[in-house]
């Protein structure tokens, strides 16, 4: 059996973390914007045509499934992993039983091998590049030196950090672009 090989040129990584898959976390205060910002990024990243992954920080825990479907009591009788697929939706999801503490490099090259960028939101203690939501209050990451941009309601906090509001998606991906991603990574067509 011949393996087939990837077509996508390997890119350099943009952070300390060991990923073929640029990473950038979105960070803030609770209630700040992330998700709202995340959309947004998302909308205009995929209209340009970039594959794009998301994993976000459920620092409470999260329930994939319902009580009492199949697949959740597949999952408590012991399943390593479960599937949940559906052909009318042409989607799937994947319920896994994973180490704690698996890094988010890990995560990527399992779940995102073949993405142009994965935001992760949350995770402001990572090595990697960071966009931080604000609205008005004290930053996270101030002094972080993976702190790429803010996005709030008000001035950088150091020179070499600009400043977006969320009307300036465009230009926010333009940095983006040009910091983390090739432009011949974006899908042809």
């Amino acid at each position: 059996m011949t393996k087939r090989r990837s077509r996508r040129k390997p890119r350099q990584t943009t952070s300390s973390l060991d990923s073929l898959t640029p990473i950038l976390a979105v960070v803030g205060r609770s209630g700040s914007g992330k998700t709202t910002l995340v959309e947004q990024l998302l909308h205009e990243l995929t209209q340009k045509r970039y594959s794009v992954g998301t994993i976000k920080d459920a620092k409470g825990g999260f329930q994939l499934d319902l009580e009492g479907k199949d697949s959740y009591r597949h999952y408590r009788a012991g399943a390593q992993a479960v599937a949940l697929v559906s052909e009318e939706q042409a989607e799937a999801a994947l319920l896994t039983r994973l180490p704690a503490g698996l890094p988010i490099e890990e995560l990527c090259r399992r779940f995102f091998p073949e993405v142009d960028l994965v935001i992760v939101e949350g995770f402001k203690d990572l090595p990697i590049p960071k966009i931080e939501v604000t609205r008005g209050e004290d930053l996270c990451c101030d002094g972080d030196p993976n702190l790429v941009a803010v996005v709030g309601p008000l001035s950088a906090p150091r020179d070499d950090v600009p400043c977006f509001t969320l009307r300036d998606i465009p230009a926010l991906v333009r940095l983006i672009e040009d910091t983390m991603l090739r432009r011949e990574t974006r899908l042809k067509t």
